[in-house]
């Protein structure tokens, strides 16, 4: 059922009540049950029965919130329902003909009952009443969890979490936040050359615009520098293409260490590239590559970190993945997972 047993939702811990994990439906639904007063009937006396209580006769009444109101009363005063445990409203009614619906509620909602039955003997005319279940009940498996206990839902798109509005033995739980789930592509590990392989130093600076892979999931950009160490210059490369949204966007990625092989990493998710533009190095044994790093784009930006989780291969990972935020450009909005990248589906659920 749960990450957590309903029980330990009666414990609180530093922030609160601690969240349980669950399914949409253990929350429960209330039943609604249609009273249905069939065209004909013309006056009288009804009585309506909820297990072995049974109402005193309630008059019908052409005038649809008179019916109405004597229902809900008789109703509330059986044993067997209770003061504010149901909510009768009007349907489909003119002049008393029509439907009336019965919707359980507080300690008698969230869980499957019995139906009203009615006895309409005493009604004059042609017409009879009728009670047919419209929404069945469902059982709230988290009955008994504290006020203000948390629950969370997990959908495949979008997630929820409710909070307990009510008491442990009339579960309410209402909507807290929506938590929608993103995906990000199947990425694979990143490696030096996936987006332009090794450039050879000409002497001269170059503004690359072929032979350019852009990644197939919007992600940072590496740039690597190789060869002959001695020819390796403190250098910064400039990578110029399109954010998540299309935008235009262009980074000037950390300069190298002179004299010294290695990687530099950039901020930046690149739905595509276009151009690599490489200053000169201080020999033709230098190279330049440019890679994909392990930060991955988010679609949107963000004024804070609300990242909860994130999910590698449909596996929740078990330490919550590092992220940047950036309020003004959705370039600047990353996850980069604990877990290295495999090709295998990514993603994130955050709160909002």
């Amino acid at each position: 059922m749960s990450l957590q047993s309903s029980q330990n939702l009666a414990k609180t811990g530093a922030y609160g009540p601690l969240p349980v994990s669950v399914a949409p439906t253990e929350l429960g639904t209330d039943e609604v049950q249609t009273i249905t007063y069939a065209a004909g009937v013309t006056g009288g006396t009804h009585r309506l029965a909820f297990g072995a209580p049974i109402t005193t006769n309630v008059a019908w009444s052409a005038t649809n919130e008179t019916l109405r109101a004597r229902v809900q009363l008789a109703l509330e005063r059986l044993s067997s329902i209770g003061a504010g445990n149901i909510v009768v409203t009007v349907g489909t009614m003119t002049a008393g003909i029509g439907t009336l619906l019965a919707t359980f509620t507080d300690q008698k909602g969230k869980q499957a009952v019995a139906t009203i039955t009615v006895n309409s003997d005493d009604l004059t005319g042609s017409g009879s009443v009728s009670v047919a279940e419209t929404t069945p009940g469902v059982d709230c498996s988290l009955r008994g969890a504290a006020h203000g206990a948390i629950a969370v839902t997990v959908e495949p798109l979008e997630s929820a979490a409710y909070v307990n509005t009510g008491t442990p033995e009339a579960t309410v739980f209402a909507l807290l936040t929506l938590i929608p789930s993103l995906s990000l592509g199947s990425p694979a590990l990143g490696t030096t050359p996936a987006v332009h392989a090794a450039v050879t130093d000409a002497g001269s600076p170059v503004t690359v615009t072929t032979g350019i892979t852009s990644p197939p999931t919007a992600r940072n950009v590496t740039a690597t520098a190789g060869g002959i160490p001695g020819d390796i210059k403190a250098i910064a490369v400039t990578v110029t293409g399109t954010d998540v949204d299309d935008g235009a966007l262009v980074e000037v990625l950390p300069v190298f260490t002179v004299d010294t092989p290695g990687t530099v990493v950039g901020s930046k998710a690149f739905k595509t590239v276009t151009s690599i533009a490489i200053p000169a190095h201080d020999g033709t044994g230098a190279t330049t590559a440019i890679g994909t790093g392990a930060k991955l784009g988010l679609d949107r930006t963000f004024t804070r970190d609300t990242v909860l989780a994130a999910f590698l291969a449909g596996v929740r990972e078990a330490t919550r993945p590092t992220v940047a935020f950036d309020a003004a450009n959705v370039s600047g909005n990353t996850v980069t997972l604990a877990t290295a990248l495999a090709g295998t589906a990514v993603r994130v659920d955050f709160y909002r």
